[in-house]
């Protein structure tokens, strides 16, 4: 039953976050101006364009140095366990950012609690605005047993994007250490300061 409820559970997901690809617009192409012939009207629509795209892009991302964010979701270790956690994000250049993840699971594995931290980059592809792909290592504390040291790989999406916020799903497997793969659904809201 509970395999059940996290298959469906994933598969969710993947349809909401890939989902919105088809209301969103994405994967359209832009018209093409090409077969304009007046020179001035040409330079006019570039000059449009790159005034355009230069505020778009200032308007996605507010001036500031890192975005913090609080996680609310759920880890399988043999059962869906309520974790919580903070996360901190910095970004390096367009599509690359670097940042932490702290997690706590009460009564987690056998009724311990269980807190990871970990360092993580983050990538964030153009081809596929508000996809972010995740990838990182750390170490997992076990209440009255040994810490291991533990990777994740995940992917999440931003389906609500504000001015100072965003809403981002996410799904996550951690592999290595004493236990299996553990997989981890929740949503993360960050703010951009």
């Amino acid at each position: 039953m509970i395999h059940r409820v996290k298959k469906s559970t994933a598969l969710l997901f993947v349809i909401t976050v890939f989902g919105l690809e088809s209301t969103s617009g994405f994967g359209q192409q832009p018209a093409d101006t090409s077969s304009q012939t007046s020179s001035q009207t040409s330079s006019q629509t570039s000059s449009q364009t790159s005034s355009q795209t230069a505020a778009s892009s200032t308007a996605s991302q507010p001036a500031g140095c890192c975005f913090w964010g609080g996680f609310m979701g759920f880890t399988d270790r043999r059962d869906a366990d309520f974790t919580s956690g903070l996360e901190v994000e910095y970004p390096l250049s367009t599509p690359w950012s670097v940042g932490g993840i702290l997690e706590h699971t009460a009564n987690g594995l056998r009724g311990k609690n269980i807190t990871f931290v970990l360092g993580a980059a983050h990538y964030r592809p153009s081809s596929i605005p508000g996809l972010k792909l995740t990838g990182g290592a750390g170490v997992e504390f076990k209440e009255d047993s040994g810490d291991d040291i533990r990777f994740r790989i995940g992917a999440g999406y931003d389906i609500i994007k504000g001015r100072y916020f965003t809403v981002t799903p996410r799904v996550a497997l951690d592999l290595g250490g004493g236990d299996s793969e553990n997989l981890v659904l929740g949503a993360t809201l960050f703010y951009w300061f």
